[in-house]
Order: structure tokens, then sequence, then C-alpha cells
């Protein structure tokens, strides 16, 4: 499970390659939080950094099939929805609750 905890964004990635996401915010602002579901697959990229793709399935992201998040930082998962910008929105590792 990894946590933001000033916007209370959860994403937990199981084990089966599915994942659930809770009150995410693209733009790591508590305005216009969405839930969402689907599969996850963790992409090595030898170009940029490696990245978690997720197949977005069931939830509230509109148009978007898929999102990365990306992990550079031990126990660190983060958004990045422009290239050129720091992290949109950074979670940390917790223990499931």
């Amino acid at each position: 499970m990894y946590r933001n905890e000033e916007t209370d964004g959860r994403i937990a990635l199981d084990s089966d390659g599915t994942f659930s996401a809770t009150h995410i915010t693209m733009d790591g602002t508590p305005d216009d939080p969405a839930d969402f579901s689907g599969t996850w697959e963790y992409v090595e990229n030898e170009h940029s950094s490696d990245f978690v793709y997720l197949s977005v399935e069931d939830g509230g992201l509109g148009m978007v099939g898929g999102v990365q998040l990306y992990a550079e930082e031990e126990g660190e998962v983060y958004f990045r929805t422009d290239p050129d910008a720091p992290p949109s929105l950074v979670l940390t590792r917790t223990t499931a609750s």
C-alpha cells in the first residue's frame, strides 16, 4: 500500500497483477479526487526511468486508459503529469490499513 498523507490518496498493487487506487488526484491537490482500479505491469525502460503501467479498467479518470507510476527512491512512488516538472503526487509505502 502506498499513501499520500496530505491528500489521503492510496494505491495498492496486489501480487496478482491488479491494483486499486482511492482518492487520487493526478495534480497532487485534494480537488476532484478519483477512485479507479485495473491491472498493473512493471516496465523496464532502457531510455528513461522504469515505471509501473496502471491499465485503468474501472473508475473515475475519464478518458485515460492508463497512467505511469514511477519509483526512484525505495518506498516511494509518484505520478508525473509533465515530464519537465517535479512529481505531481508522491505516495509513500505504508502497511495496509
